[in-house]
């Protein structure tokens, strides 16, 4: 099982070529894995983000309708990515906090 599951959903746009561009959409707004084997702070800070390459697309841009490239995001898949902590906050939950 991936950290991170993701499934697909069609882009539909009629102004644009190709009309039908297939992306990634997280399954899950936090790390699966991570989170069940570990107790490092920073893994259970982890959060789900799509990853995206950029493709160049043909896009109508005005009402003659004519065509231009133009370069656009797609989501090809789901990453774990760390949020550092807070300023405030400890590192660890179980660490007693100094004052």
């Amino acid at each position: 099982m991936s950290s991170c599951p993701y499934y697909y959903r069609k882009n539909i746009d009629s102004n644009r070529v190709p009309r039908v561009i297939t992306e990634a959409k997280c399954a899950c707004q936090r790390c699966l894995k991570p989170c069940l084997i570990s107790k490092d702070c920073r893994v259970r800070r982890s959060k789900c983000k799509e990853t995206y390459i950029y493709i160049d697309v043909m896009r109508k841009h005005n009402l003659q309708g004519d065509y231009m490239t133009i370069v656009e995001p797609v989501a090809v898949g789901c990453s774990c990515i760390h949020r550092p902590p807070s300023r405030n906050a400890r590192l660890c939950h179980h660490m007693p906090v100094n004052k």
